[in-house]
């Protein structure tokens, strides 16, 4: 008599159907994970930001104006020069001394990935905000810093 061998094992099926549900799953949560990644990496260019701003604060102290050059500032030149950088800084001087409105302020562009060319920027005042896909997807909260909370309480 011949004996049937008693196979154990998934079927070409099962197997499939496990392949269709995990790409389902991954497919879901990428563009979530893409999300957090993103916002971890905008962290840096907050606090780059706020560095600067601090700078210019103290620029203007010394030499009662702003400046427009990052050169000129009391700042370790890696932040914004080094090549693996994830953000160009620039900072934008606005009106001219002794006129109310003279301020400035500081943009942070993405460079490279999904969400190259998005911008934070940062007044004089520590406020946020957001252009680009930053923007869209309501990334920035548009809110004071909290040591420009702090000064003014």
């Amino acid at each position: 008599m011949i004996k049937m061998k008693n196979n154990r094992g998934f079927t070409m099926i099962e197997v499939l159907m496990v392949v269709l549900v995990v790409g389902i799953l991954a497919s879901l949560a990428m563009p979530q994970y893409t999300k957090v990644v993103e916002k971890a990496k905008m962290s840096e260019a907050k606090t780059v930001l706020s560095a600067i701003r601090t700078a210019e604060g103290v620029y203007f102290m010394e030499y009662d104006a702003y400046t427009d050059d990052l050169t000129k500032l009391d700042l370790d030149e890696g932040i914004y020069t080094s090549s693996g950088r994830l953000f160009d800084y620039t900072i934008d001087v606005l009106g001219t001394v002794g006129h109310a409105n003279f301020s400035f302020t500081i943009t942070a562009e993405r460079l490279g990935g999904a969400f190259a060319g998005s911008t934070m920027i940062m007044s004089a005042d520590g406020t946020l905000s957001a252009t680009g896909l930053y923007a869209d997807e309501n990334m920035v909260r548009h809110t004071s810093s909290s040591s420009s909370k702090k000064s003014g309480s």
